[in-house]
């Protein structure tokens, strides 16, 4: 834990990590993938038919990241939260966690069901999604960015103003 100040922010707060932006992006795929799907116009129903030929398996797999999207849009604006955002964002490594198990057990359900179907992406990305698990679980600098609040917001989550003592 060494140099652990130079972690931190203008604001006070934790950088999130690059792994874990990464992970985090490993996990929205579905949404990404929308989005360039949206980008395409022409090509962006053939482009979604081929990574999801169920319409079902997109709609499950946006609603299972969509709280890892929401944390993404939260990390910017941690010293803006409200208190009660503030305790969300404090759980999200949990929440990410719940999300990352979820995901793997659906890969490996895939993959286990048609286990001569099983294509490489399909396995790199269980394989990451096992890595980014290991990476949330073990990380001090994760823990950190859940976890530490700077001084101000604290007082602010106390319902107490920044300059009242």
């Amino acid at each position: 834990m060494k140099h652990w100040m130079a972690h931190l922010d203008n604001h006070g707060w934790f950088v999130p990590p690059i792994w874990l932006w990464l992970g985090w992006v490993l996990l929205s795929r579905s949404w990404w993938l929308v989005v360039i799907a949206g980008v395409s116009r022409e090509q962006g129903a053939a482009l979604l038919e081929l990574f999801y030929p169920k319409q079902m398996e997109l709609y499950q797999q946006m609603a299972l990241a969509a709280p890892v999207v929401v944390f993404m849009w939260l990390s910017g604006l941690r010293h803006k939260l409200p208190p009660w955002l503030l305790r969300v964002w404090q759980k999200g490594r949990g929440i990410t966690l719940v999300v990352l198990v979820s995901d793997f057990v659906i890969q490996g359900y895939a993959i286990a069901n048609a286990p001569l179907t099983a294509t490489l992406p399909m396995l790199v990305t269980a394989v990451l999604t096992l890595w980014f698990a290991l990476y949330l679980v073990r990380s001090w600098r994760v823990d950190m960015t859940f976890t530490m609040i700077p001084s101000d917001a604290s007082r602010k989550e106390e319902g107490r103003g920044v300059n009242d003592n």
